[in-house]
């Protein structure tokens, strides 16, 4: 290979590596990308997300800190408590990674960080929805 041929072999590497954050950024964007959320998700959400907002607001939390929360006796913590009995902390948080960036009923999930120990997440109201916020459905009825 001579001098021309190895520079040349260089300069594309260099323009593919330069490319390389871009695409990156590209492929975690499609990652959360909004999905079309089945029946069953819609309902489930629409009894958890009311609970979370009412319980934490729009602070981040993890799925662990979400039910240490939900075993505080103060009437929000109670409801979520309700809504959160129903499956384990994985199954919830399948779930909310499910629903992110979907709207359901004004409320948006966001993924806020990834740690080793698990997902941060936090729930939004959205206020200029059309739609009302969902009201607090029975959670015994919601399988997730």
């Amino acid at each position: 290979m001579d001098d021309e041929a190895l520079v040349e072999l260089m300069r594309e590497i260099r323009d593919q590596l330069a490319a390389l954050p871009a695409a990156i950024a590209a492929a975690i964007g499609q990652r959360h990308a909004a999905r079309r959320l089945s029946r069953a998700d819609e309902t489930a959400l629409s009894a958890l997300l009311p609970a979370i907002a009412k319980a934490v607001g729009n602070r981040p939390f993890s799925m662990r800190e979400l039910i240490q929360h939900a075993a505080l006796e103060i009437a929000p913590a109670i409801a979520l408590r309700e809504a959160l009995a129903s499956a384990d902390p994985r199954r919830i948080g399948r779930l909310l990674r499910r629903c992110c960036g979907n709207d359901v009923g004004g409320y948006r999930v966001r993924e806020v960080d990834s740690r080793r120990d698990g997902v941060v997440w936090a729930v939004e109201c959205d206020n200029r929805s059309s739609q009302k916020p969902a009201k607090f459905a029975s959670p015994k009825r919601v399988r997730f």
